[in-house]
Formats: structure tokens, sequence, C-alpha cells
């Protein structure tokens, strides 16, 4: 028996913090993730100013997730304190139902084994929205290449590109697109006699951007116009991005 899926979380103090309707509903419905208040995190610090989309920052969630339900106590179980990851979402103080329809397809990605894990959300005191995901001990790719000084066997290596082109087809199978694919989003964990990797950032705020995009590029599939297709598109793609704020 699964625990996670046998129980449904308590949610009954999302509508006294949260303090959205969007991410109230969002919360709700999504049975394996929590709103947890930012006052249950200690020791947060930053640790990219400015990554691809948002800032990132490390912290100690002092109770940690919810691991077995106990049957006798009527009460969930944890498994904290852990190290975890907060990572804010840029604009979320104008959330639009688009973003939340977005929400749901990110949510289905994250469910994926080959994505990233991802706890819940919060609120940090400057009331930014903010997704609690699992800190990844070897860090992204480029920081676990460093460590390893290049020595990787081939099997680590076709391990790595097998989870990174899983985790792609299934973003893809979900009708979205990345769009910011590099070895900083790429996070890497070692197992017991694997290598587990993860692919992270997906970009939510973008998404309009990205719409446009794709769209600027597909709207006409003549050979011919393709090269003037794809100059029209890399304009919008960057005539969007100077004016998107982190």
């Amino acid at each position: 028996m699964d625990d996670n899926k046998s129980h449904t979380y308590d949610h009954s103090d999302i509508q006294q913090n949260c303090g959205n309707s969007i991410i109230n509903e969002f919360v709700e419905n999504t049975n394996h993730l929590e709103w947890i208040n930012f006052d249950r995190f200690k020791s947060v610090k930053i640790i990219n100013k400015r990554g691809a989309f948002s800032p990132i920052y490390s912290a100690v969630w002092i109770e940690g997730p919810k691991c077995k339900f106990d049957e006798d106590a009527k009460t969930w179980l944890r498994n904290g304190p852990i190290k975890v990851i907060l990572k804010r979402l840029s604009d979320t103080q104008n959330l639009s139902q688009g973003f939340a329809n977005q929400l749901y397809k990110y949510r289905r990605c994250y469910q994926s084994s080959t994505l990233a894990d991802y706890f819940g959300m919060t609120k940090d005191p400057a009331s930014n929205y903010m997704l609690i995901m699992k800190y990844y001990e070897q860090g992204n790719l480029y920081s676990y290449l460093d460590q390893s000084l290049g020595a990787l066997c081939w099997r680590d290596i076709v391990e790595i590109l097998f989870n990174i082109s899983a985790g792609l087809n299934f973003i893809h199978e979900t009708g979205l697109v990345h769009g910011n694919l590099h070895g900083g989003n790429i996070l890497v964990e070692n197992e017991a006699d694997s290598i587990d990797a993860r692919i992270s950032d997906t970009g939510l705020p973008l998404y309009n951007c990205l719409d446009k995009w794709v769209t600027a590029i597909c709207n006409d599939p003549e050979p011919s116009d393709l090269s003037n297709q794809f100059d029209a598109a890399e304009e919008i793609k960057f005539s969007n991005l100077e004016n998107i704020t982190f």
C-alpha cells in the first residue's frame, strides 16, 4: 500500500496563509503537494542570485516532508530536518488562469521520475511564492563534472544522457517545451549503484514568451520562409526576455 495515496493531506491552513485563490486551488487539488509556512524553514541562503528564471535558495525544512501515515496516531510522520531548495517564482502577485494551467501541466512533469522532485509551495516575507524542491547533494551537472575531474565511465555517461532524454521526452509528451536546457539545470545525485540525473528549472515564468516563440517558428512551414521565420522568432524571444523581471 502506498501511504502517500491512501490518505489525503490536510490543507486547512492554506486559505489563512496563502492569500491567493489560484495557488489555493492548485495545492488543494494536488494531493502529494503541501503548503508550508515560511517560518518552518531556517538557514535560508541564496545560492544563485539570478538563475535562468528566478533566484534559488537553500534552506533547512525543520519538519521535513511527510513520509508515512501513523494509523494509531492518525497523523503523518515526517523525516526532517532536511535541506531543500526554494525556487522563487517571478511576478506571482499578478497570476492569471493561464499561469495556473501551466502549473498543472508542470505538475504532471514533476510527477515523472525523470524530473527533479518537489514537495510543495511556500511564500516568503516579501510575498513571493516559491517552489519547495529536493536538494541534490552533487549539485548540477557542471559541478558534478568538476568534482569527478572528468573520470566518468561509459555507463555513467549513458545513464546521465538517458535520464536527460527521458525527462525531455516526458516534457514534450505533456505538450510543453523546456526552453533553457543546459548543465546548470541538470541536477545530479549518486545512488548506490547508479547516477540519478534530473531536469529542473522548466521555465514557468516564460510560458507566454515561449508560446510566441514557438508560434513564430512554426506559423509558416514553407521552406523558403524558414530562415526569415527563424530570425523573427529570435527577435520575439529576446525582446520578451529583455522585458522579464527576475
